[in-house]
């Protein structure tokens, strides 16, 4: 099954038969994604309560999951044929975006491909979730650690603009996914939540009986020399 099958991961290719590290991979919706594309997918995820969750999803093949993070992975050199971050780059802890890179650049084989997507600081998403959370500068930061990743032997080979569209039945929808990436957010979001709603309703476009939001993504490819 080829990519373009799979929700947002333009120009990644042919899947099957690849070992895909999912990096950050939360739930594990991406891992079941490639998994059931016939890819011998690995999700890490940080995140204790996120890594139970996925575990706990019914399995698309045969699919694992590994705690840990992107700055340290738990993986040998030479071991893996992609290294996907999907949106999470953004998110290493302590700036570590860099360090990442190079890990990933460590994991990968020789001729193998890091896939690295990242929402822009735009669009209607991001002005809706500015106020609880303002990802500009870190969002800033992973694309500086992606465009530096020569000096790890990973060369670009493309990069490509494209949009996600997040919808949301209605507001305790959109509550529930911001609480679920990151329960810290909760008493702030809470001292919030009219100013939110308000928010909901300008940026969202009305779809379905619901709200829908325009995020712009780019997605770089890097590939081992």
């Amino acid at each position: 099954m080829e990519t373009k099958e799979l929700d947002g991961l333009p120009g990644l290719g042919e899947v099957d038969g690849k070992r895909i590290v999912i990096v950050g991979c939360g739930e594990g919706r991406v891992v079941r994604l490639v998994s059931a594309a016939g890819a011998r997918a690995v999700g890490v995820e940080a995140n204790p309560q996120r890594l139970a969750s996925a575990r706990r999803a019914p399995a698309e093949a045969d699919e694992t999951y590994v705690e840990g993070e992107g700055v340290d992975l738990p993986f040998d050199d030479a071991s893996a044929d992609v290294i996907l971050y999907f949106g999470t780059l953004h998110h290493v802890a302590d700036g570590g975006q860099a360090q990442a890179v190079a890990e990933a650049a460590r994991v990968l084989e020789s001729g193998g491909l890091a896939y690295i997507t990242e929402p822009l600081a735009q669009g209607p998403y991001f002005d809706l979730l500015q106020p609880v959370d303002d990802e500009t500068e870190v969002r800033a930061r992973a694309y500086e650690a992606i465009k530096g990743a020569g000096a790890q032997g990973l060369a670009e080979e493309r990069e490509v603009l494209y949009t996600r569209v997040m919808r949301f039945a209605d507001f305790e929808a959109f509550h529930s996914l911001v609480l679920t990436i990151d329960p810290d957010r909760a008493e702030h979001f809470a001292t919030i939540a009219d100013e939110m709603r308000r928010r909901f309703d300008h940026h969202g476009r009305a779809e379905d009986g619901g709200r829908a939001f325009d995020q712009p993504f780019r997605a770089n490819l890097l590939r081992k020399k």
